[in-house]
């Protein structure tokens, strides 16, 4: 490591560096000039080339974010509780909006909130990029590339085998293959979720929609033109619910968008 900087002295190299490093989101630089806070809102230019407005009550650790050098956010969490009906984001602790969310997913204002137990949340890990850059497709992951594949219209998902070769996990007695979902709609990403070996155990081609998950499972889904990354959907008959939880993350995200560059 040079130690120019500590000296005083110029090094172009070394600054180059420092100016290419991201920015942890708990940084003063992150937190006084990567983002405009108002009453009501957080405003955020992504790497994506647009700026998000979020509100300034939903629930997001400034560790769960990162930036660039240029201040674009590049990295971001995002938490939500899906009702049944609808998708509604995590209020902050001591928000205004978290006595109407406690009574929205039943719990009385003088409960203890433990989110980790018992509700149907959804996590978004979203990185933002230049749209220019591509998107990194994975073609040959996906079902329409793989045999068998397993229709469940009624949820709008399809199954396939994990890996290619349909070969059969030892440790899912019941299932030909460990199994794949992707949703199908009319959307030009593929989204695309797993989940671990324990849950299928006892489940066939024939009953596998009505798996029960007891924590989570994971999948990968692009938003739009360089916004995509992971996803956590927890609890429950994720492949019941999954189409309409990740339409509903769509919709909210979208009305959040501000600008367009």
């Amino acid at each position: 490591m040079s130690l120019a900087p500590l000296l005083g002295c110029s090094d172009s190299n070394d600054n180059k560096v420092l100016e290419n490093k991201d920015i942890r989101g708990n940084d003063p630089k992150a937190l006084n000039e990567c983002r405009k806070v108002t009453d009501n809102n957080i405003i955020y230019k992504t790497a994506a080339k647009f700026s998000i407005s979020v509100p300034s009550s939903m629930r997001n650790l400034s560790l769960e974010n990162s930036y660039n050098s240029d201040c674009e956010l590049k990295y971001m969490k995002f938490h939500f509780v899906w009702t049944g009906e609808k998708l509604i984001f995590i209020p902050k602790i001591g928000s205004k909006e978290l006595k109407d969310f406690k009574i929205e997913i039943g719990v009385k204002e003088n409960e203890a909130l433990y989110l980790s137990e018992g509700y149907e949340r959804l996590t978004l890990m979203l990185y933002f990029k230049d749209p220019a850059e591509g998107y990194s497709a994975y073609e040959k992951y996906h079902c329409k590339n793989k045999s068998p594949v397993y229709e469940y219209p009624e949820y709008n998902v399809i199954m396939c085998p994990y890996l290619m070769g349909a070969k059969k996990s030892p440790n899912i007695t019941t299932l030909p293959f460990f199994p794949r979902f992707e949703l199908v709609d009319e959307r030009p990403y593929v989204t695309s979720f797993e989940c671990e070996h324990k849950y299928f155990d006892g489940y066939t081609v024939e009953n596998i929609h009505e798996i029960d998950v007891k924590y989570s499972c994971r999948g990968s889904w692009t938003w739009r033109p360089g916004a995509g990354g992971m996803f956590d959907i927890h609890q429950g008959k994720v492949i019941h619910k999954a189409y309409n939880v990740m339409r509903a993350a769509e919709t909210i995200l979208d009305s959040w968008i501000t600008e367009e560059t």
